[in-house]
């Protein structure tokens, strides 16, 4: 995981007031192969929990601004904000492989914080935790890297940017 720079200067202060009162969309879907099959066991594990949402994104068809990704590329980008709550998570996972056109392409994958770190958000990818960022630290991390997120902190949602770039 490398730290390719900051852009809180980019990040628009009225896309966390938008994700502060909406909901987005709650994840894990019904649809199975949003996750790639390789995570399809854990989805299954954590869904014995009975938590019904276990965290919410917003991406171009449910988020009302348009999003220009500070990072210049020549392929297609797919980009989603994430929003958990006390409690929500993302369990360990590896992304799926690049489809929708993108099959055979070289897949670049960033993760960026919205905010600066809170004790209780946390991010972990490829055995690292990832602490004491400020808000738009923009990290690039293995594209088939495992990683997953989760809040314990009791008063304060947490909100990313992740993005993948195919070229």
């Amino acid at each position: 995981m490398q730290c390719i720079g900051n852009y809180k200067d980019w990040i628009n202060p009225a896309w966390i007031t938008y994700m502060e009162n909406n909901t987005g969309y709650s994840h894990p879907r019904l649809d199975p192969s949003e996750y790639g099959s390789k995570n399809q066991d854990t989805l299954d594990k954590v869904k014995r929990y009975g938590k019904d949402a276990l965290w919410h994104n917003f991406e171009p068809d449910n988020f009302p601004f348009d999003v220009e990704i500070p990072v210049k590329s020549n392929g297609r980008t797919d980009w989603w904000f994430v929003k958990m709550l006390t409690g929500d998570l993302i369990p360990f996972h590896s992304d799926h492989p690049p489809r929708d056109g993108c099959e055979g392409k070289k897949t670049r994958r960033f993760w960026m914080p919205l905010q600066d770190y809170v004790e209780g958000h946390v991010f972990i990818v490829c055995g690292e935790l990832i602490k004491d960022y400020r808000a738009g630290d923009l990290f690039e991390y293995d594209p088939d890297g495992r990683h997953g997120g989760f809040n314990i902190n009791t008063d304060i949602p947490r909100y990313t940017l992740n993005f993948a770039i195919y070229e």
